[in-house]
């Protein structure tokens, strides 16, 4: 079912100053998004993966055409709120948006604005916290935590919000290793058990690959749309955009330049450790 239609989208960021020309961020984008869809966008800076992102939630309006959340046109100021309780963001930086002292108090800061009663914020905190299974943080200060903790816990704000979507602007980027690993666990669980429809910026590739769906930028247009099998096939294209492919995918097509038999449908690390345990148990 469509959750989230945008029409012949397109947003200019107009110049203050007159020897610069206004910026062209998104050219006639056309995207239909389905309930409980995981997508990844990519694309290199400046493609304008951000600034689509933020009309999701009306944060930018349209210059020209529409974006509809949920059968609701974003650029009605009226319907705004309906909007931002459908679909939350979440930014790089979670120093950004974590504002209380007390972990539990910031995850309730949105409930409590919506005008909530307490007995239902204090359930919706509870639910946030179990599920990223960070319970055992709820009593920490936010300035105490590890990067990947900061982040789950502005994610858990979003999810105590209630909202149908989660939109991601590069989650992980400031994170460890450890860290992104926390994160997208977290976010394939929220998939899987809640069928939540997740947005994500990412520009590691590894984690693109974990989605349903990949869309690529360039240059303010989307270009390609498809699974990441598909997005991940034509690995001079990427490479020509400036993307990187996945290490994986590299390692396989080596291998098979150098003659052992790999399966064409190697594209994630689990993938290929599949695939050597044959190469490996042939012999």
């Amino acid at each position: 079912m469509e959750f989230i239609k945008i029409e012949h989208l397109t947003h200019i960021f107009k110049s203050n100053d007159e020897q610069k020309k206004d910026l062209k961020a998104l050219d006639d984008i056309n995207l239909s998004i389905n309930k409980g869809e995981f997508i990844a966008i990519i694309g290199v800076n400046g493609s304008g993966k951000s600034t689509l992102a933020k009309h999701l939630n009306g944060l930018l309006l349209p210059t020209e055409g529409a974006c509809f959340v949920d059968g609701i046109k974003v650029e009605d100021s009226e319907e705004i709120w309906k909007i931002r309780q459908k679909v939350s963001m979440v930014f790089q930086n979670p120093d950004n948006q974590i504002i209380a002292t007390i972990v539990e108090d910031d995850i309730a800061f949105g409930p409590e604005n919506m005008g909530l009663p307490r007995e239902e914020i204090r359930e919706r905190v509870e639910f946030a916290l179990k599920s990223l299974h960070i319970e055992h943080l709820r009593k920490f200060a936010p300035h105490l935590l590890s990067g990947g903790q900061k982040q789950l816990t502005a994610i858990a704000g979003a999810i105590a919000m209630r909202t149908n979507c989660l939109v991601l602007d590069e989650p992980t980027a400031m994170l460890d290793p450890q860290g992104r690993i926390a994160v997208m666990k977290a976010l394939k669980e929220l998939h899987e058990k809640y069928n939540m429809t997740i947005i994500m910026i990412t520009h590691f590739m590894e984690e693109a690959m974990q989605t349903q769906r990949i869309i690529v930028m360039d240059d303010g247009k989307v270009i390609r749309d498809g699974t990441p099998k598909q997005i991940f096939e034509d690995k001079k294209k990427l490479k020509a955009l400036g993307l990187e492919v996945p290490l994986s995918v590299d390692i396989a097509d080596e291998l098979r330049h150098r003659g052992v038999k790999i399966s064409d449908d190697v594209f994630t690390a689990e993938q290929l450790a599949v695939e050597l345990e044959k190469v490996v148990s042939c012999r």
